[in-house]
């Protein structure tokens, strides 16, 4: 979850394991042109979900990771002609 650890220092979420397991997740919404709160906005994860988001993320940043490196083989390249 993107800001996570964020959201959770401001105190603005809070994260409960319901009976079937999953997991409810409850942040705290504000308007953004007042600052007033309004409704707060709920979602409910399984640990499987964010296991697999977590392994997606990684092979992401290996991929990156690599096409990173041959831009800067190139780049060294180019500047040693």
């Amino acid at each position: 979850m993107k800001n996570y650890k964020a959201i959770k220092t401001k105190n603005n979420l809070t994260l409960t394991k319901e009976s079937d397991g999953s997991f409810k997740i409850t942040k705290k919404a504000f308007n953004p042109d007042t600052g007033e709160s309004i409704d707060d906005e709920v979602s409910t994860h399984a640990l499987e979900f964010v296991t697999s988001a977590i392994s997606a993320l990684t092979d992401n940043i290996a991929s990156l990771t690599l096409e990173k490196e041959d831009y800067e083989q190139l780049k060294t390249d180019m500047e040693a002609l």
